[in-house]
């Protein structure tokens, strides 16, 4: 049985997402402290329990979007800090018939 994403740490919620090798740059990404930002992986986990589609394709998307990010941001490390509101956009391209 799956752990309660509650008791959860973010690095068992990347390690369950398949993103660990990110799970420190997402940890220490914001420039402020801020942490708040944190909550989109759980609920990232929360969608990737619910749909084996999602889950097995997410691990992709990230490395894709990181490697956007890295070559377009002026500061790539936020990409970890909009994880959310990318894939919202990405999602919004295809439904568009984007490819």
């Amino acid at each position: 049985m799956a752990k309660d994403i509650e008791k959860m740490t973010i690095f068992e919620v990347c390690k369950e997402l398949r993103i660990e090798k990110y799970a420190k740059r997402i940890f220490g990404s914001s420039s402020t402290g801020e942490l708040f930002f944190l909550q989109d992986y759980y609920d990232l986990l929360v969608i990737a329990r619910k749909s084996r589609v999602f889950a097995d394709g997410f691990p992709e998307w990230m490395d894709g979007i990181i490697k956007r990010a890295e070559s377009k941001w002026s500061r790539p490390e936020s990409v970890f800090q909009h994880i959310l509101r990318l894939l919202a956009e990405d999602v919004n391209h295809f439904k568009k018939g984007g490819a």
